[in-house]
């Protein structure tokens, strides 16, 4: 039992690690796998649709890590509230996917405000897309 739960701490740790950067690591290779850049450089690339489309779809994700992230925070309050002990790793879990999702809702809104900013402003969009090569 003890080498089960040490096992499934192990997996826990393992996926906790992936998902905190999954975005980071799916925007880096998106771009050349150089690592975050500023502003999302290579947003520059899209056209006006494009950028519009990424906008949606990036606010939308970060709407939905807000709720995810509340859900999650109401049930750890009724878990701690009204079901009596729960194990301190369900907790801690728990805590951890809200810091994830918070994470990810500020990476997915920058996302969006960035690819707006490239749509308004798409004399800076040529600009930087120019210098990347």
């Amino acid at each position: 039992m003890l080498a089960d739960k040490e096992h499934r701490r192990t997996d826990t740790k393992a996926i906790e690690a992936d998902s905190r950067t999954s975005l980071e690591q799916m925007i880096s290779l998106l771009q050349g796998g150089q690592g975050a850049a500023l502003a999302d450089a290579g947003l520059t690339r899209l056209g006006t649709e494009q950028l519009d489309s990424l906008h949606r779809h990036a606010s939308h994700q970060a709407r939905l890590c807000r709720e995810r992230a509340n859900q999650l925070l109401w049930l750890m309050l009724y878990w701690m509230e009204d079901c009596g002990r729960h194990p301190p790793d369900d907790l801690v879990a728990s805590a951890t996917q809200v810091a994830t999702l918070a994470q990810e809702r500020q990476r997915w809104m920058a996302l969006a405000e960035n690819a707006r900013y490239y749509q308004q402003h798409p004399d800076v969009a040529a600009k930087v897309s120019r210098s990347l090569g």
